[in-house]
């Protein structure tokens, strides 16, 4: 045998060789999406990232179309008492069952936060109800961020159209519905001292600030169904005994509230609360700010007795 023919069977061996190696690694079936993400803003408990419990709703347009899959932060906040908060920013996404998969060609990734098994269609996903908001029971969370309940918050993201890819595709910071505003413990009348309040109405005139039976549309973030003119904060059965302030004033307390406001609209939004305390009811006005020492969060120090 001639070196000329050697070397072209020694090329169609290796050929085959690398033809059956191809075969043997090549996975069944369409290949599993990787997904990460972080959801940090104020409206969902601070800012400090994932909470225990929070899982992920996953659509995916394409192909191999799929919905409302579950998936959970594989990381999540960590409280320590007497401590700050473990915060958490962008972290794998695990399924807690079936994961996405790639079809062939584009695939878009809708995802949304906190999960419902109910969700059928990823342009009406439910939105929960937030005309009525509680501090949280447990104290010691209370005193962190001093931020709305994990319930009372929604997140959502979409990808860009991406084809099958081993790479974790990241969905970035869930985008919020809504935000979140800190009241720190408004002045209200001296007979107040000592009387128990039993919750806060917070108005803005006949702007909608809840949502009450809605659902939004993940592809354009629109917001329709049934919204609401009112929040009321309860301060539970037992209510919460008005105490005096460093001044000695009658101190409404420090509470936080999400609102169907973009942070925009709450800056430029002038808000009525009407506390409830024994039996009466007093009305104050103000505006939000956003913080000078936390940009990104928006709070109120002052009120104004309404007219």
């Amino acid at each position: 045998m001639t070196m000329k023919k050697i070397f072209y069977s020694v090329c169609a061996m290796l050929a085959v060789a690398f033809a059956v190696s191809c075969e043997e690694t090549t996975p069944d079936g369409p290949a599993t999406l990787a997904l990460k993400g972080e959801f940090t803003s104020t409206s969902h408990c601070g800012a400090y990232g994932w909470q225990p419990g929070t899982n992920v709703g996953v659509f995916v347009e394409g192909a191999e179309a799929q919905k409302n899959l579950e998936y959970s932060p594989k990381q999540t906040v960590q409280y320590v008492e007497f401590g700050l908060p473990i915060s958490v920013g962008e972290v794998e996404l695990v399924a807690t069952s079936n994961a996405a998969v790639y079809g062939e060609g584009d695939n878009v990734v809708y995802a949304y936060a906190p999960y419902s098994a109910s969700v059928e269609d990823y342009t009406a996903v439910p939105l929960p109800d937030i005309t009525v908001q509680e501090t949280f029971a447990d104290a010691i969370l209370m005193s962190y961020w001093m931020a709305p309940q994990p319930k009372y918050s929604f997140g959502y993201a979409k990808s860009e159209p991406v084809k099958a890819s081993a790479d974790t595709l990241a969905l970035g910071n869930f985008t919020p519905v809504y935000t979140a505003v800190t009241m720190y413990g408004a002045t209200l009348a001296d007979e107040c001292v000592e009387k128990t309040m039993t919750k806060v109405v917070i108005t803005a005139g006949e702007k909608n600030i809840a949502s009450k039976n809605a659902t939004i549309n993940l592809e354009t973030g629109e917001v329709s169904g049934e919204l609401a003119k009112a929040v009321e904060f309860s301060f539970g059965a037992n209510g919460t005994v008005v105490e005096t302030d460093y001044f000695g004033s009658a101190a409404s307390g420090i509470f936080a509230f999400n609102l169907l406001l973009s942070p925009e609209e709450v800056v430029a939004t002038e808000l009525t609360f009407t506390f409830h305390v024994d039996g009466k009811t007093y009305a104050y006005t103000g505006t939000a700010a956003e913080s000078t020492y936390l940009p990104g969060t928006y709070e109120l120090y002052a009120l104004t007795p309404a007219n």
